[in-house]
């Protein structure tokens, strides 16, 4: 016969390394690269969210001058249209957001890396080709602010760590 107190601290034990490792770098990574397709999607949508799990918003229309600019242009990213404001010209920022790291129980993520060079550019920037973060960041300063969770998202991706933690136990047979 067995030793209940045993069993009992046998139990609290797996249940301790099961969720120990659901908050461990390498099982989040799954969650972030989530988010950052959620992100991503929603932004060629044509939507920003202004504050960390807010709503959705549309994001600023393009000016009259820059539409016509698009037009023609030899930059612009299938995934768009000339008139529609969805953060996409030539596609690489959207396309450069990745994890970027993933650690003590938290995700970060952002447009990463350099910018092959524009055929034509927009704004005199003499010569020099920002990074994907630059870009970003004057996107939020032209009011296209795009980088965050909504709260829809942020439930979509609980949702998603929530089932992969269900997994986890299940996989540990702590849950049938």
């Amino acid at each position: 016969m067995s030793d209940p107190t045993r069993s009992l601290r046998n139990i609290i034990s797996r249940i301790k390394q099961a969720t120990d490792q659901a908050v461990s770098p390498k099982e989040l990574i799954a969650t972030g690269e989530f988010a950052v397709s959620l992100i991503v999607k929603r932004t060629r949508l044509g939507y920003g969210v202004d504050r960390q799990f807010g709503k959705k918003t549309k994001l600023k229309p393009l000016s009259a001058e820059y539409k016509k600019f698009r037009k023609g242009n030899p930059d612009l990213s299938p995934a768009t249209s000339v008139g529609k404001s969805n953060l996409t010209l030539s596609g690489q920022m959207l396309d450069s957001v990745k994890l970027i790291r993933s650690q003590n129980g938290r995700v970060v993520f952002g447009p990463t890396g350099t910018r092959r060079p524009l055929q034509s550019s927009f704004v005199g920037n003499a010569g020099s080709t920002p990074t994907n973060l630059e870009v970003a960041g004057y996107q939020e300063k032209q009011g296209r602010p795009f980088n965050r969770v909504s709260d829809l998202e942020f439930k979509q991706v609980l949702r998603f760590y929530r089932r992969q933690f269900g997994d986890l136990l299940a996989k540990k047979k702590l849950i049938r």
